[in-house]
């Protein structure tokens, strides 16, 4: 049963790292849509997109549900499903989401150079999330990993390789994750 997960999110993850690298060759080649909200179809995913943030629909890759850039192209906030084996049984949302953090986790440590969490915590509420502040190869991520029911999903923030951010620049992208996360909706 965990290696049917440990598979999924396997590919998942490789998708992702293999995403992350520029922000910036992303956006001259998708087509970008400004809206106040976005929705998507694929995994019934709805938010509330920020001012100052973009919306970008990956009709090449199609690696994530949905895909923010900030106005300056230099940080990225992504929604990347996670699918479960219907195989699978847990109960305990919480306990899924757990499993699915410590498979994550464990992928990364295995892709990268240099590895750490430096913070993490679970929070309760409409739905489960599980946070964690990872320095992946000196860069730092925030990784959220919520859901409900057989619908889960990571939400990913993180700076271009190329671009250094100030702490102040850290704290307003993890602030601007938080504020997207608490409205969120799963349907």
């Amino acid at each position: 049963m965990k290696s049917i997960i440990l598979v999924l999110l396997g590919v998942s993850i490789l998708i992702v790292n293999s995403a992350c690298s520029s922000t910036k060759d992303a956006t001259t080649n998708s087509t970008l849509q400004i809206s106040s909200s976005s929705e998507t179809t694929s995994s019934n995913l709805q938010i509330t997109i920020p001012k100052g943030w973009t919306e970008i629909k990956d009709n090449f890759e199609q690696l994530f549900d949905i895909w923010l850039v900030n106005d300056s192209k230099n940080a990225a906030i992504v929604f990347v499903p996670i699918y479960i084996s219907e195989n699978v049984d847990i109960a305990d949302e919480q306990k899924k989401i757990e499993l699915i953090k410590d498979i994550v986790i464990n992928k990364r440590k295995n892709e990268v150079n240099t590895f750490e969490i430096i913070d993490e915590n679970f929070e309760g509420g409409m739905y489960n999330m599980h946070s964690s502040k990872l320095n992946v190869d000196d860069k730092i991520q925030n990784s959220v990993i919520f859901g409900k029911g057989k619908y889960f999903f990571e939400c990913l923030a993180y700076f271009d390789n190329g671009y250094s951010p100030s702490t102040d620049e850290l704290n307003k992208l993890a602030e601007t994750q938080f504020e997207i996360l608490k409205d969120l909706q799963i349907k």
